[in-house]
């Protein structure tokens, strides 16, 4: 997991593949920082049909599959693009996977 790093005494903003990476400016002790897990900025809002299928560790055609049956919360449809909000699958994750819109 990469972490988020901003730095206190310079405003330097920096990612680290760890919590041990000290401010590459100042080198103000990452332990000082503000750390997150990952930044809202960076974060993917919608994902494909792929990513989706490698979060849930299935087949793409499994996914397909679930998708359906309707087993897999609808998606969302911007022009010939198919997405699903990441918010709405890790809500459905942490339900237990209900079928359909049950989130």
């Amino acid at each position: 997991m990469q972490w988020y790093f901003a730095c206190p005494a310079c405003t330097a903003k920096w990612f680290a593949p760890d919590r041990q990476m000290d401010c590459p400016r100042c080198g103000t002790p990452a332990e000082a920082a503000e750390q997150r897990p990952e930044p809202w900025k960076a974060r993917k809002l919608l994902l494909t049909a792929k990513e989706v299928a490698a979060m849930l560790q299935v087949s793409l055609r499994t996914f397909w599959r679930l998708k359906s049956a309707g087993e897999i919360p609808a998606p969302v449809r911007l022009g010939g693009s198919v997405r699903w909000p990441q918010d709405t699958i890790l809500e459905w994750i942490a339900a237990g996977c209900p079928k359909g819109e049950q989130v």
